[in-house]
């Protein structure tokens, strides 16, 4: 539109009558094409940015709303501009589209050790989206076991798996947010073994018996063939001498750990024993009256034996009066004299009642060591209140701090007229 104002002189140049007009134009605006932008790294927004033309006389003013610079959430947004002068106005309008196409983060926060030895083991692991468009609560997630495929999604933060064979397993575990942005597979590898280490003991063997004070040596040995030997212990080291200075029943153990957790333990017992020998020499001196050649420890042995009584032979015949006489060294596997071994002797009364045998202790003392004669003696003498021993069947037993015992049946008869 052009106007032309009348200037109060009529009468003037063709230049001047020019200048004197005041010419407007009406504003014409232009917005930019529709803008699509993805939410800045680590925000659930975008700050966006644009231009917008307008053209008229005299120049227009632009305003939009909302204005270049906002900061605009995920979704779509129309932005309206409006150009304005003396003449008028003009509005032009286009959207603004905010993507979220950053995917969230899954770690691990619980993993079973490398290697290990549960078949079920258990995980745990946290997600996070990174521009935080979604709430933890609402992140959800897919698990892959040894490449087997990949599970629905779960908001499931956890899971116990298995039973697991032996070998290699890789748990993959990979988050989903709210817009469907899927994460790259946060991925765990590891070996589960299930498989014992394998000891093999030799020496000492279970339930063997060595001689008081000989050199006995530890054989044994641990192989593993999964995830390989942690640590291994044992009483004695494979080779070191084992303990034979202990009398009687001996602990002995070997226990293996692999690298996984799994132990494998063996228990063995084995006895130190003296060598126990009737009456005879003491250090190389002489013997002992009644014990010369005894076959048993008492000193009335019958030579060759003197029948069976129910379930024992008959060792030996004693009259009422008797002084029954025990006599025998103890020694260690070197030859040498063992003068602190206790020993025991114990008589046991024997009534038979049909084909069953039915007992009652009558004496029980220690055997005494004569240090004069270097052996283990002790008389029992009969027909004595102390003793109570009468006619009749009693099983005589020896025993020692090493665990023997040794019985011998013997019969006590009426004195021969």
């Amino acid at each position: 539109t052009v106007t032309a104002k009348y200037q109060g002189n009529w009468l003037m140049s063709p230049s001047e009558a020019e200048e004197s007009f005041i010419l407007s134009v009406a504003p014409s605006i232009v917005c930019p094409g529709d803008i699509t932008q993805n939410t800045d790294p680590g925000l659930c927004s975008a700050v966006v940015n644009w231009c917008v033309t307008a053209s008229g006389s005299p120049a227009p003013t632009i305003s939009c709303s909302p204005p270049s610079g906002s900061t605009f959430s995920p979704g779509v947004t129309t932005v309206t501009c409006i150009a304005t002068n003396t003449c008028g106005t003009d509005t032009c309008s286009f959207t603004v589209t905010v993507e979220d196409n950053e995917a969230p983060t899954t770690v691990f926060v619980t993993t079973p050790p490398n290697p290990d030895n549960d078949p079920t083991p258990f995980f745990a692991w946290v997600g996070t989206d990174n521009n935080v468009c979604t709430a933890p609560a609402n992140l959800e997630f897919s698990t892959n076991l040894d490449g087997a495929g990949w599970s629905g999604w779960s908001p499931l933060t956890s899971a116990t798996i298995g039973p697991l064979a032996e070998g290699e397993h890789t748990f993959e575990v990979r988050g989903r947010d709210e817009a469907g942005n899927i994460e790259s597979t946060a991925s765990y590898t590891w070996f589960v073994d299930l498989t014992l280490p394998i000891i093999t003991l030799i020496t000492p063997a279970d339930g063997a018996e060595y001689l008081f004070g000989s050199d006995v040596f530890a054989n044994w040995s641990v192989k593993d063939g999964g995830s390989g030997l942690a640590s291994t212990s044992a009483t004695n080291a494979s080779g070191e001498a084992i303990d034979t200075a202990t009398a009687g029943d001996n602990p002995f153990f070997v226990e293996a750990t692999d690298l996984a957790g799994n132990v494998a333990r063996v228990d063995v017992s084995y006895r130190i024993v003296y060598i126990l020998t009737p009456a005879g020499p003491a250090g190389g001196g002489g013997a002992v009256e009644g014990f010369e050649g005894a076959l048993c420890f008492l000193d009335n042995c019958i030579a060759g034996g003197g029948g069976a009584v129910g379930g024992e032979p008959l060792a030996a015949i004693y009259e009422l009066g008797d002084v029954i006489g025990s006599a025998l060294t103890v020694s260690d596997g070197n030859g040498n004299l063992i003068v602190d071994a206790i020993g025991t002797i114990t008589f046991v009364e024997i009534t038979f009642v049909g084909e069953e045998e039915e007992y009652n202790i009558v004496v029980f003392v220690i055997i005494p060591y004569d240090e004069e004669l270097g052996l283990y003696t002790i008389g029992i003498p009969t027909l004595t209140e102390d003793w109570h021993l009468e006619a009749g069947y009693y099983d005589v037993w020896f025993g020692f701090d090493d665990g023997t015992t040794i019985r011998h049946r013997i019969e006590i008869i009426e004195p021969v007229e």
